[in-house]
């Protein structure tokens, strides 16, 4: 599945387009599928966003970096409205789609770090990593972290973190 932006589309005139990054290749730094539907969800009712919905091209199956082709999917199917899929398989691509957000969601992962880049407020959960070393700098960012395993951390917690940081940017 692979859509690229339609520029007919009336979503696109949207000032509230948030990213919503799936993937990570490390199995504890990978959010559940649920929870991004519930905060899609939640965030779609609540702030009038569009999301855009980024991840790794591929098979899951994939032992040296895991896609979420089918994760894409189901998230998509399960969302309140239906939000833009698209598929980046080249830098360029995931660079570009980032670049015409307000906000990025994300795993710790390449999306978080290009996001700091291009100086979007970023909220990241995390697994294990070590965020004292890894943490986005010089960006308005949150990082949600609880234990070893991004599935630790809550629906609510995102939710609460993405209320305080779209304030925090001025965005309310």
């Amino acid at each position: 599945m692979h859509f690229l932006l339609p520029t007919s589309d009336s979503r696109l005139t949207t000032p509230n387009f948030i990213a919503i990054h799936i993937s990570s290749r490390k199995e504890n730094n990978r959010w559940p599928a649920e929870r991004f539907i519930e905060l899609g969800n939640e965030l779609i009712k609540k702030y009038n966003v569009t999301p855009l919905i980024l991840w790794a091209p591929g098979s899951s199956k994939n032992p040296r970096h895991p896609g979420d082709d089918a994760r894409a999917a189901e998230i998509a199917k399960n969302m309140v409205s239906t939000p833009f899929l698209y598929k980046t398989t080249k830098l360029k691509e995931l660079i570009a789609a980032i670049s015409v957000c307000k906000l990025v969601v994300c795993c710790d992962g390449g999306a978080m770090h290009i996001a700091a880049a291009l100086g979007k407020p970023i909220i990241s959960i995390w697994g294990s990593t070590d965020k004292r070393r890894w943490s986005p700098w010089k960006v308005e960012n949150i990082i949600l972290q609880k234990g070893m395993n991004a599935a630790e951390v809550n629906t609510e917690e995102a939710t609460a973190a993405f209320a305080a940081l779209w304030k925090e940017a001025h965005f309310a």
